[in-house]
């Protein structure tokens, strides 16, 4: 009947309007009712919305998809009511692409703030509205170079806080130096820090390719973030020295410090690998796995329980130890290797491709090289120069020398800025732009050193930079590096029909565009921080990313020129020729550009890469000697990155030195690293090591799919009128609702090529929750056989249970299909049966009870793992206070009354109990039976021969820390007792 039909229809719209709140929804759930993504993003994807509030690191490969890894994790948290505020810290550079690939690939309308206005999708202005700017809206994106700014830091300090922090491109969140290993964080890693201990954040999502920059302590910093805890998060040198003792031979290894560090990580959240169980239950016995399982735990008789295992275990007992890390724990990594092995098991369809790189040597022309040389002198000598009036200052003619070897238009460009910068007829904040300064102020904070420049310091480069700049602009409009592109251009096209062009600089892509147009005209686009760029046959115009990346796509684009900033998102997977027209001093910076068509789904099995140098250059002859150590760039680098970032040093240090003190320099340098790497002296993490992917499987369904929610609305009563086919978009409509007819598409391919021309009809869509709101209803007469029920505990959750036999127990309804099939066949109501309805309900009620649980236990875990870190440091602290009392009681000074002790035992600790506030509360909270100083602890030998007016003042410096050490750990002790 009509009525039962209309029933039918409104029970249908109210499951749509549930199913992100379905008591699964801790699972990818409405998240994939977006797109259909790689089954190795889902993978991740899913295990970090399941740990959820546990706080996590995306460390894929380049290329492998972290944004959408993220992407879907955000979607399926806020959707699902997890998550009610959010906070997306990017780099400025990738702003707009995080937020149109937000609202491309997961419907996701988040508002941009620039700092003063708000920016919804496609650079529309949004209200401005009042109070704190950075809780105007639940879900806000913006720059990690704004929310690091002095002036920005307590306005966020002073939010209520988030339920999720998400920080892109994390490894700029570092401290300032790795030599002395002082703990000076920059910025960005001292907000995020702030936030943390105050609380203002529950889940944090970083992300990052290269977690290591320089030294594997940066690991240690970012895992900090997330909440190592006990001796892990006490001391970075506990950790590093976990991986350092593990690379020794089985008999000198430390085992009573591994075991001890391997029971803090399976006290506060570590859990033993299911597989290694069973692994080492059949092959060396239960006895043995009793007595290997019990060492984490005991204290005593370690010694002899290895004894008892004998040689036969010690496989297992160091893959214990190798497999059960906070590494494991904390980072989720996605490989190439590991795609491919998915592909050879068919899991995976699409092509991973190999790579073919190789380095182009361009000779500069008679006129330029002389040139070249004199510009580098200009630059090394004003370097000096300023480095000499204050350490730092320096940087600003690295810029230029950057710039130099991209192209001499470039750095003619850059040059002309100063020169204007030096007469004072530009602003400081003119002079440079995101291309110089983006990765050094978010890693270095290097504005700080900028806003203190003032041209009356540099008055003496102006003579200089005139007579520069007059034979930068009479050079030959061709130069060497140009003509070698234009020949490579017409070799690649004799074989594949599209190229990309990277280069660093905004300035050196007008260049290159300006003289490729003449030949290329239409067939020629760019893509930059302007955003895209076409030749129209008389100017360069604006257009949008859709159309760039559908012209391109199509191969009526042929050349797509890029800086390395605005690439994301592009899908250039149909391209499989890359040009670095300049190469970046850190390699690590190409493997960035690389990424873009080393992706999965890349149509060549092979992509071809060129590095373009000028000759004999400092980077030419860096990589050239360096070329039978390295493999540049044949693979995704891994355990060679510090050593890589190392290059980017050298080439640094090497290209600001006079011409005379150079030559004596280089060898010893590149002397160094090849050293370095001969003998594998890596001073690193090979995360593939410790990061182990789980085990593939299928992620739960979405309860639905698009297919689904398109023959819903288009095909029932109530709404099937509102909607027409679209005249010329495959698989799109004409909506008309509340009077305003939009073009909609529920395929996400659909709306991937044709983003601003119709709006995706998933769940996050505005104008989808506006038709599931007005067809259905919570007061809907359900059939008696079919319960819902909602949580009633602060989640956003619900339940659907249907009962197919009078005689059978209420089931869940995990699917709008298995739904629609029970309300076909089930037109009578089934008499109820209160146990069965008391049985379903209980089953609701347990199912919320654990995700609390579940989030309860992952935050008790952190503050806990904090609480033990902090007594570990106070009990550091006692013992170094100890120790420089020793040392003084070893020394004794007649004229002084106070007796200090002279023996390594715990008395001498016990003892400072005598000098009140703060070591009395320190000892009540941190001391443990057996903590006592030893004459072989490396402070020890670092104090034990110093003055005693030196020893006093470390005392002094001691105790001021022991005041801040029993504050922090009061409060952590607290936060665990609350619990």
């Amino acid at each position: 009947t009509s009525s039962l039909l209309e029933q039918r229809e409104k029970i249908l719209f109210q499951f749509l309007r549930d199913a992100p709140h379905l008591i699964q929804a801790n699972s990818l759930g409405a998240a994939t009712a977006a797109l259909t993504p790689w089954p190795h993003q889902t993978r991740v994807a899913d295990a970090v919305i399941r740990r959820f509030p546990e706080r996590t690191m995306l460390c894929d490969e380049v290329g492998l998809g972290k944004t959408i890894e993220a992407g879907l994790v955000i979607r399926q948290l806020v959707l699902s009511g997890f998550v009610k505020s959010c906070l997306i810290l990017t780099p400025k550079s990738v702003l707009r692409q995080w937020q149109e690939e937000l609202y491309e690939k997961f419907a996701l309308r988040v508002p941009l703030y620039d700092g003063s206005r708000f920016w919804d999708t496609y650079e529309k202005p949004l209200p401005i509205p009042g109070g704190n700017p950075w809780e105007a809206y639940p879900v806000l994106l913006a720059g990690s170079q704004l929310a690091k700014r002095a002036d920005r830091r307590d306005q966020i300090l002073a939010c209520h806080g988030w339920d999720l922090l998400v920080v892109d491109e994390a490894h700029h969140a570092r401290r300032k130096d790795f030599k002395e290993r002082i703990y000076r964080p920059n910025r960005l890693l001292s907000l995020v820090s702030e936030l943390s201990f105050q609380n203002k954040i529950t889940g944090l999502l970083l992300m990052t390719a290269t977690p290591m920059q320089v030294h594997p302590v940066e690991v240690w910093d970012l895992l900090k973030l997330l909440g190592l805890g006990a001796r892990w998060g006490a001391d970075e040198d506990n950790f590093l020295r976990y991986f350092l003792e593990l690379q020794k031979p089985f008999d000198l290894v430390d085992w009573e410090f591994i075991f001890d560090m391997l029971g803090d990580e399976l006290q506060i959240g570590g859990e033993l690998d299911p597989n290694f169980i069973n692994q080492v239950k059949s092959e060396i016995g239960l006895v043995k796995w009793s007595t290997l399982i019990e060492l984490p735990f005991q204290r005593n008789g370690r010694t002899s329980a290895l004894k008892q295992l004998g040689e036969r275990s010690q496989p297992y007992i160091r893959e214990m130890a190798r497999r059960h890390t906070p590494l494991r724990r904390y980072i989720f990594r996605n490989t190439r290797t590991l795609l491919r092995e998915y592909k050879r098991q068919g899991i995976l369809q699409e092509n991973v491709p190999y790579r073919r790189p190789k380095i182009v040597r361009v000779k500069m022309r008679a006129e330029e090289y002389p040139l070249y040389e004199r510009i580098e002198e200009y630059i090394s000598h004003f370097y000096q120069k300023y480095e000499n009036e204050r350490r730092g200052l320096g940087f600003i003619m690295t810029v230029y020398r950057r710039r130099l070897t991209s192209s001499f238009y470039a750095v003619r460009c850059s040059l002309e800025r100063r020169l204007k910068f030096l007469r004072g007829d530009l602003t400081p904040d003119k002079v440079y732009d995101d291309d110089d300064l983006e990765q050094e102020e978010l890693s270095l904070d290097i504005t700080d050193e900028l806003e203190t420049e003032t041209s009356d310091l540099f008055q003496m480069e102006v003579s200089y930079l005139q007579n520069f700049i007059s034979e930068l602009r009479i050079l030959s409009v061709s130069d060497s590096k140009l003509a070698r592109l234009k020949i490579e251009l017409q070799q690649v096209f004799m074989q594949r029909s599209t190229v990309l062009v990277f280069t660093q600089y905004t300035d050196t892509m007008d260049y290159l565009r300006n003289q490729l147009v003449e030949v290329y005209g239409t067939e020629i686009a760019c893509y930059s921080g302007r955003g895209g760029e076409i030749w129209n046959g008389i100017a360069w115009v604006q257009t949008t990313k859709e159309a760039v990346k559908n012209e391109f796509k199509e191969s009526r684009v042929r050349i797509m020129l890029c800086t390395e900033s605005a690439s994301e998102g592009l899908n250039l997977q149909t391209c499989g020729v890359l040009i670095n027209y300049d190469m970046p001093w850190n390699p690590m910076r190409v493997e960035q550009r690389i990424g873009r068509i080393d992706r999965i789904g890349q149509k060549y099995k092979e992509v071809w890469i060129s590095n373009y140098f000028y000759q004999d250059t400092i980077e030419d002859i860096i990589y050239q000697r360096l070329a039978d150590r390295i493999n540049w760039f044949e693979v995704v680098v891994g355990e060679l990155q510090p050593i890589l970032a190392e290059v980017g040093e050298v080439t640094r240090r090497l290209a600001m030195l006079p011409s005379e003190k150079r030559e004596a320099q280089i060898e010893t340098e590149i002397n160094a690293l090849r050293q370095r790497l001969q003998n594998r002296e890596v001073e690193s993490l090979n995360l593939d090591k410790y990061v182990e992917a789980e085990e593939y499987r299928p992620s739960q369904l979405s309860p639905v799919t698009l297919s689904q929610l398109e023959e819903v609305l288009t095909k029932s009563r109530a709404t099937e009128k509102l909607f027409k086919i679209h005249p010329t978009l495959k698989n799109a409509y004409l909506l008309t609702n509340s009077g305003n007819t939009v073009a909609v598409t529920f395929s996400p391919s659909c709306f991937d090529e044709h983003p601003e021309t119709v709006q995706f009809l998933s769940y996050g869509n505005a104008i989808l929750g506006e038709l599931l709101a007005k067809n259905s209803s919570q007061d809907v007469n359900i059939p008696s056989h079919i319960i819902r029920l909602e949580s009633t505990k602060g989640l956003d959750l619900c339940g659907w249970y249907i009962q197919t036999d009078s005689d059978a127990p209420f089931k869940a309804i995990l699917s709008i299909e298995e739904l629609r099939t029970h309300l076909e066949h089930s037109i009578k109501d089934l008499p109820q049966s209160s146990p069965f309805i008391k049985s379903a309900q209980m089953e609701f009620q347990n199912t919320v009870a654990e995700i609390l649980q579940h989030q309860k236990e992952m935050i008790n875990h952190r503050r806990y793992g904090n609480f033990l870190a902090e007594k570990v440091k106070g009990q550091r602290l006692l013992v170094k206070a100890s120790l420089v009392e020793i040392a003084l009681g070893q020394n004794p000074d007649m004229f002084e009354s106070t007796s200090f002790p002279s023996a390594f035992n715990e008395q001498a600790i016990l003892g400072l109990q005598r000098h009140g506030f703060p070591w009395g509360p320190l000892l009540k909270l941190a001391y443990e039976e057996g903590l006592f100083p030893q004459s072989e602890d490396p402070f020890w030998e670092k104090i034990k021969d110093s003055s005693r007016d030196s020893l006093k003042g470390r005392l002094f410096q001691l105790t001021e820390e022991a005041k801040k050490g029993v504050s922090v750990l009061s409060a952590a002790k607290k936060a665990v007792e609350e619990d």
